[in-house]
């Protein structure tokens, strides 16, 4: 018998929309949710955003330093767009970059 770790870490909102409104040069809020659906802990879990040009994006909490197996942890995603931002559709992407997982 071999008994594996298995782990899965997932991104979305609370509310699973993954779209929201923002006004330019203007900081919008938007709850994240970080979801380890494996059966293992996991250490070291890093949130990195790419946005378009002119625009910010800066996280409550950039680190989560251990993600229990089935926990959640909402963070805040502080979204800035350009003070030349138009309407219209933009993309964002959020990355979340995972660590080891944690033994012990």
């Amino acid at each position: 018998v071999v008994i594996a770790d298995a782990y899965t870490l997932e991104l979305s909102t609370p509310g699973g929309l993954l779209s929201f409104d923002a006004n330019a040069n203007k900081q919008t809020s938007v709850t994240l949710s970080v979801t380890n659906s494996g059966n293992v802990d996991l250490q070291n879990v890093n949130l990195t955003s790419s946005a378009p040009d002119g625009w910010t994006v800066e996280f409550s909490q950039s680190s989560i330093d251990v993600l229990e197996a089935g926990a959640t942890q909402e963070i805040t995603a502080y979204v800035t767009p350009s003070e030349e931002a138009m309407s219209g559709d933009y993309v964002m992407t959020i990355i979340r970059l995972c660590g080891i997982p944690r033994h012990g």
